[in-house]
Formats: structure tokens, sequence, C-alpha cells
């Protein structure tokens, strides 16, 4: 496992931009806007490559902090939402500065968000993926049995969620961006 925070800042392919961090009753969200990148970033979902991470582009966290995930919508550059990545997690906290981290377990879900004329999102079909990075970190004793398990169980969680669009922490960043 590895504690990771909220900040593009030291992504290798963030240049400028800035972020604003915001308690909500459930956890905190963390809003980047993207001005300057040193390269795209092209994500690919059951086989489709999207660019998800440009100039002028958002990613908007909300991790929980009660939960065993933390999520991230990236939005283009007329703020419409691309794709859900889904971080599973052993938990979640916030740092002393107020910036959430997060105790990552290697495996994360994804799904491509398509915005409909009603307003509401469609979300593709979830797709898992890191799930050599859960094995070998279960091979070499970084997690152990009981935490593989756990993450796993999670991950089918969020898979759930997210294909029946009952996900709370999505309707939290929904919100967020209706009323920011």
């Amino acid at each position: 496992m590895r504690w990771r925070r909220h900040e593009l800042q030291r992504w290798e392919r963030w240049k400028a931009g800035s972020f604003q961090v915001l308690r909500v009753p459930d956890g905190v969200i963390v809003d980047f806007h993207i001005s300057e990148v040193l390269a795209p970033f092209v994500s690919t979902v059951r086989g489709e490559g999207r660019t998800v991470f440009d100039a002028g582009f958002r990613w908007v966290y909300f991790t929980p902090l009660a939960q065993q995930h933390s999520v991230i919508l990236a939005l283009d550059a007329a703020n419409v939402p691309l794709q859900v990545y889904v971080d599973i997690t052993q938990g979640n906290r916030l740092d002393p500065d107020g910036i959430p981290a997060i105790d990552d377990v290697f495996l994360d879900v994804l799904a491509w968000v398509a915005p409909a004329a009603d307003g509401q999102w469609r979300l593709g079909e979830p797709e898992v993926i890191d799930q050599h990075e859960l094995e070998a970190a279960l091979a070499v004793g970084d997690l152990s049995p009981a935490q593989h398990a756990a993450a796993w169980a999670e991950a089918r969680r969020v898979v759930d969620m997210l294909s029946t669009g009952r996900f709370p922490a999505l309707e939290i960043i929904r919100s967020y961006l209706t009323h920011s």
C-alpha cells in the first residue's frame, strides 16, 4: 500500500494550474483547474482511449473519509464530464494542511461518462484495472490476504454502484458542480 495525496502538482505531466479544497459533510473535495500540462494524458477504458488530462481540463476529486475509495471526475475544457476514476483504498485521511490522502491498495475502477440531453450522466460499463499491481503486492507481502479480499470486495461494490447509477460519491461531485 502507499499513501498518496490528492496533489496534481507532483505529477510529471502537470505544469500549472490552481486548486481549491472544500470540506463537505461526508469528506473533502479538491477541484483542480489545469492551465498548462507538460504532456496530455490519454486514458483507456475497455479498449477505448480518450484524452482526460490537458490544458483547460478540470479534475474534481472527492474523498469520503469513512469509505474505502476515492473518486476523480475528469472534465474537459468545456466542463463536460469525461471519466470517473475510482481508487480503491484501505482508508482515507486529511493531512495536517487539509489535503486528503488515500491509502491506495492498487486496484482502480474506471468508466466513461456520457452527458445526456436531460442533464444526467450516463456511465459506460465500468472496468477494474491494475489487478496485476494488487496481486504483486499480495505476493511480496505488502498486502495481507484479508486486505487483498477487502480490496476486491470494495471494487465489486463500486462496480455495482456505478452500473446501477447509485454511487453516492458521484452524486456529491455532481451536486458540487451544479452549485459551484
